[in-house]
């Protein structure tokens, strides 16, 4: 499985309400006609927490998370055609466009009494190289996560490359180097949400230069019927 994450902020001239209703009621019935689309999901962002470097602060509205069976698949999102009907509507309500090709790895499965999704992008410390980074993060941080009461779900998706504007970016253009979807079992502003937030900021500073999370809500309209939607199974990376 291949999955693509985009994060952008939207237009100035629009308001939060107006951009998230452009996005849902207008680009989305463009996106989902993606060939080899398995699952699209907006992620509107609702509430920003940051930690560690402020450098890396990343002003952001939303998150579009693309997923495909494989990179082959892919192709599709890239063919000159369907990029140029996506610019062209992105132009309407969307700017500063930055997308992360990334490999999930399943922590917990997502539960049905999940309530709260948080989204977030983490830098790794300098002195930690990615094999180092990917391995104590999949490993002590991940089995930290796993046991914190009130985790309903949790995927780590590891960045494997880049772009900014739809064109190739290094990893000083991007310092990111995971994208984090955790979903909670109680509401983020809840005493018990804001708790876990807090925590999570402080613990994984030992891991990241950097942690901005965002809580979402999410919206994941149906495909074409000629489309498949489908959750794959994830696969874990061991340390």
């Amino acid at each position: 499985m291949t999955v693509r994450m985009s994060i952008f902020r939207r237009k100035q001239e629009l308001e939060p309400a107006e951009f998230q209703a452009y996005w849902r009621d207008i680009h989305a019935p463009i996106a989902v006609t993606i060939p080899a689309l398995q699952r699209y999901e907006q992620n509107y962002a609702i509430d920003h927490h940051s930690s560690g470097n402020q450098e890396f602060a990343l002003p952001i509205d939303g998150i579009c998370k693309l997923q495909f069976a494989d990179e082959s698949a892919t192709k599709s999102v890239m063919s000159p055609e369907m990029i140029r009907v996506l610019v062209e509507d992105e132009a309407k309500f969307i700017e500063g466009l930055r997308t992360f090709v990334v490999h999930p790895a399943e922590v917990v499965p997502v539960a049905a009494n999940a309530r709260t999704k948080c989204i977030s992008l983490v830098t790794r410390c300098e002195g930690l190289n990615p094999a180092a980074f990917k391995q104590r993060w999949n490993g002590e941080f991940a089995r930290w996560i796993e046991a914190e009461p009130g985790i309903a779900g949790y995927v780590q998706n590891f960045v494997t490359a880049r772009t900014a504007d739809r064109q190739p970016a290094s990893y000083d253009d991007l310092p990111v180097d995971c994208v984090d979807e955790i979903w909670l079992g109680q509401s983020a502003d809840s005493e018990a949400g804001i708790k876990f937030i807090r925590a999570v900021e402080r613990y994984a500073l030992a891991y990241a230069d950097a942690l901005n999370i965002w809580v979402v809500t999410v919206n994941a309209p149906p495909l074409p019927v000629y489309g498949k939607t489908s959750m794959s199974q994830f696969g874990r990376n061991e340390p």
